[in-house]
């Protein structure tokens, strides 16, 4: 995921609408330290802003499609159907995290 002080922000906004409007999530810093993530619009009316967010950190490989489901308060058939109308497709790109995930099917 990108960053953008708020510095870049405010000499270079477009440079995030730019990011916004190529599919990234950016994450906004103050001194350093993130204090926001930014989703796309179309992410945020389609699955709520937590669903967003847990869109684009599974899509990051940051976190399991279990994970995910459980940041957005939701089942993980939930979650793949959300993901899926939101054009995330490849879910299922990290091996490794595939044991955590159908043991979250069996949770949820």
């Amino acid at each position: 995921m990108t960053s953008y002080s708020s510095r870049q922000l405010r000499d270079n906004p477009a440079a995030l609408i730019r990011d916004l409007d190529a599919g990234g999530s950016p994450v906004i810093t103050l001194r350093g330290k993130p204090v926001g993530i930014v989703v796309p619009f179309e992410v945020a009316l389609e699955g709520g802003a937590v669903m967003g967010l847990a869109a684009r950190l599974l899509e990051s490989g940051a976190i399991s499609l279990g994970t995910a489901a459980r940041i957005a308060g939701r089942t993980v058939e939930e979650t793949i159907e959300v993901l899926a109308r939101l054009g995330f497709t490849d879910v299922f790109s990290d091996v490794d995290r595939l044991a955590e995930d159908l043991a979250s099917l069996d949770e949820g």
